[in-house]
C-alpha cells in the first residue's frame, strides 16, 4: 500500500487537464477526490470482511472532526451556501474538498503502516526533485 500511496502522491503536482478553465488545479480536484473515493471502497471492502477500521479516539480527530462540523454548519446558513460547498475553482477551499481531504488523512493513517509513511515521503521527495526541475 505504501507504494501505491507514494505513486499517488509523486504524481500529484504533474496532474494537469486541458479540459477544463484552470486546468492544474481542477485537475488535482478531481484526482483527490478520485482517489479518496477508491480508499472508501476499500475501507468499505475491509469492513464488509470483518476487519475493524474504526480508529481509537485521538485528540487530532476529534479536533478534524469539530472543525468540518463548523465548515459545514456555516456554509449551511451563510450568504452563499452553494459557494462554501463547492468553492473556488482557484482555492479548493469548499466543504466537498476539505471534507476528501481530511477523509484522505483519516484513511491514510487507517492503511499506512511506518514503513509505508517512509517510502510515502520518499515519493514526496522524489517527485518535488523531478517538479524543481
Amino acid at each position: 500500500m505504501g507504494y501505491a500511496v507514494a505513486l499517488f502522491l509523486a504524481c500529484l503536482p504533474f496532474v494537469t487537464t486541458t479540459g477544463f478553465w484552470y486546468g492544474a488545479t481542477a485537475g488535482k480536484f478531481f484526482y483527490i477526490i478520485g482517489v479518496v473515493d477508491l480508499l472508501l471502497l476499500l475501507a468499505a471492502y475491509e469492513l464488509w470482511n470483518g476487519r475493524r477500521v474504526a480508529r481509537p479516539f485521538v485528540p487530532v480527530l476529534t479536533a478534524l472532526v469539530f472543525a468540518l462540523s463548523v465548515l459545514v454548519l456555516s456554509s449551511l446558513v451563510g450568504w452563499y451556501s452553494a459557494f462554501s460547498f463547492w468553492s473556488d475553482i482557484l482555492r479548493l477551499t469548499g466543504v466537498l474538498f476539505l471534507f476528501h481531504a481530511a477523509l484522505l488523512s483519516l484513511l491514510l493513517g487507517h492503511f499506512l503502516n511506518e514503513t509505508d509513511w517512509s517510502v510515502a515521503r520518499r515519493g514526496i521527495a522524489l517527485s518535488g526533485a523531478v517538479f524543481s526541475v
